[in-house]
């Protein structure tokens, strides 16, 4: 997963530096985000994920992606810690770009593979 976790950063890192920004990373692992994205007009601190397993139990045909921090009590972030959260749908070579404060419980549900008016992650799909 270490080696998912990575690429995934990578991606992230070249899709905003072809989109002009100014990508730093923090030294060491002891910060809550992976990254951090100079727009020009803001500091963004980034937590990248990413995911590659479709769940298609119980009828949801969607990718989960956990959202939380912590090797053993997992934690949700807050806003104090990150402004967004980066998830890569690696099958779908989708992404999406979604502010913390969106983010309601644990585990996010993804649908990047289809039409849904239920999906309300859609509209941070970059």
């Amino acid at each position: 997963m270490k080696h998912q976790g990575d690429s995934a950063e990578l991606r992230f890192m070249l899709l905003n530096h072809e989109l002009g920004y100014i990508v730093s990373k923090p030294f060491g692992d002891n910060a809550k985000y992976d990254l951090i994205v100079d727009t020009g007009n803001t500091l963004e601190k980034i937590q990248v994920k990413s995911t590659s397993r479709k769940d298609t139990s119980s009828g949801m045909d969607c990718y989960n992606c956990l959202v939380c921090s912590g090797a053993d009590a997992k934690q949700q972030y807050s806003d104090k810690d990150i402004d967004y959260v980066a998830i890569y749908v690696i099958p779908e070579n989708a992404w999406y770009k979604i502010p913390v404060k969106e983010i309601k419980g644990k585990t996010v549900k993804l649908y990047p593979h289809r039409k849904s008016q239920k999906n309300t992650y859609e509209k941070y799909r970059i």
